[in-house]
């Protein structure tokens, strides 16, 4: 889904926004949900983020203001989905805003596999500024329970912070509970068997 320019701002379409996240790289951490994918994973861990219109369209200068009012420590963020690449040109705008505040461990977790995503000039300007990728599609069938990825077939690529993220896929799981008014979130990644 491509969102068009608003008022000379890219909008994009958040699913949730969330700090700190300890679960889902090193330290406390700004989680970014998008919304809208177009991968059908089975027993997505996150279905409710599937659908584009059950997301809010904010800018990346109103994103990069909230994290500005965050007061305590921001080690990382991490983005998920939903599928980010589906809005690569926000995508590309909010990471090169997190490099310029002096954050520089970004993990994305997205669909696409690596390779496929080295074709497009645009998500290799994204890739130079990461920390961290973690590719593939979710198999429900490989989820081995351990590790920060879902499924084994999907591939943790550490492009900094080696020495953070070596055992990211050899980790315990740990899942972290949201309680806002009235509903719970789960933030991490599930075991396969632990999934209602």
């Amino acid at each position: 889904m491509w969102v068009p320019f608003c008022i000379g701002l890219l909008d994009m379409n958040i699913g949730r926004i969330y700090y700190p996240v300890k679960v889902l790289g090193y330290g406390n951490r700004i989680g970014i949900w998008v919304c809208g994918c177009n991968q059908n994973c089975q027993n997505c861990a996150s279905p409710e983020l599937r659908n584009a219109s059950n997301g809010m369209a904010i800018t990346t200068d109103e994103i990069m203001t909230l994290v500005n009012s965050i007061n305590g420590p921001i080690d990382g963020v991490t983005i998920s989905g939903g599928e980010p690449f589906l809005q690569v040109d926000e995508l590309a705008v909010l990471v090169d805003k997190f490099i310029q505040r002096g954050i520089d461990d970004i993990i994305i977790y997205t669909g696409y596999v690596y390779e496929t995503l080295l074709k497009y000039r645009v998500t290799e300007e994204i890739l130079n500024n990461i920390s961290v990728l973690i590719d593939g599609s979710y198999i429900s069938r490989l989820d081995d329970g351990i590790g920060i990825r879902g499924s084994s077939n999907q591939k943790i690529h550490i492009f900094r912070y080696y020495d953070r993220y070596k055992n990211a896929d050899k980790c315990k799981r740990q899942m972290q509970t949201i309680v806002m008014d009235t509903h719970i979130t789960y933030i991490g990644i599930p075991n396969e068997r632990e999934k209602i």
